[in-house]
């Protein structure tokens, strides 16, 4: 792991207080000689900074259910500071009901401080395990269109992220379990090793009726798009 790295990334601007008040835009710590001039920033909420990020969006254009004709049930797993869910909703609105996984709730607190991001009706935030809380939901029945996992493994000896728990049967069961009869896993999978690659990519195989990623080669992200039914 990598602690200089950079883990969140979003592009700010700078505008009027009375054009960040008409676009209900919080205003994030200015530096003095932007103040003096009258700017203050806030974050562009229109612009997508990372290559995976972009990746992840893109899968909800692989699901049968139509949008904006259905109302999509999205679960993500491991949501940090709240970035994909703030973009989710920039795109889709109420078209989308997302459940926001966190184990730690101050990531959240961490993204309304100092990126701006603000609550809205359509999310939920749930500070878990993401293990427990997909068993949790198993057990209610629950289902969900789209299944986001962009859970981060702090523990470099692994070599895979997210951990290897998320790659075990019993969680790609349950995973399997809370998806609709045509509902997407979409699987942030990070790992330098082929063999571990190929080794987890077998396993994703056995269990979906289609996997398909893409990766960038400026970054180590694999986005997985693992169907539930290939219809």
């Amino acid at each position: 792991n990598n602690h200089n790295e950079i883990q969140s990334e979003v592009k700010l601007k700078l505008t009027s207080k009375q054009k960040a008040k008409e676009d209900n835009c919080p205003v994030l710590p200015t530096a003095e000689k932007f103040t003096k001039k009258h700017l203050v920033t806030c974050l562009n909420p229109d612009y997508i900074c990372n290559f995976y990020q972009k990746c992840i969006l893109s899968g909800f254009f692989l699901t049968k259910n139509s949008i904006p004709e259905t109302q999509l049930k999205v679960l993500i797993l491991g949501a940090g500071i709240g970035s994909i869910g703030v973009y989710i909703n920039q795109i889709f609105g109420s078209n989308v009901v997302i459940e926001s996984v966190e184990i730690d709730k101050k990531f959240k607190e961490m993204g309304e401080k100092y990126f701006g991001f603000k609550e809205f009706n359509e999310n939920s935030w749930h500070f878990v395990d993401g293990l427990q809380y997909v068993e949790d939901q198993v057990k209610l029945g629950k289902k969900y269109d789209i299944i986001i996992n962009d859970i981060n493994n702090f523990n470099s000896e692994e070599g895979v992220s997210p951990p290897t728990p998320f790659f075990k049967e019993n969680f790609l069961g349950n995973v399997y379990t809370l998806l609709s009869d045509y509902g997407l896993y979409i699987l942030n999978f990070i790992t330098r090793s082929n063999n571990k690659f190929l080794e987890i990519s077998k396993i994703l195989k056995e269990k979906f009726s289609k996997v398909l990623y893409v990766e960038n080669n400026d970054e180590l992200n694999k986005i997985h798009y693992l169907l539930k039914c290939e219809e």
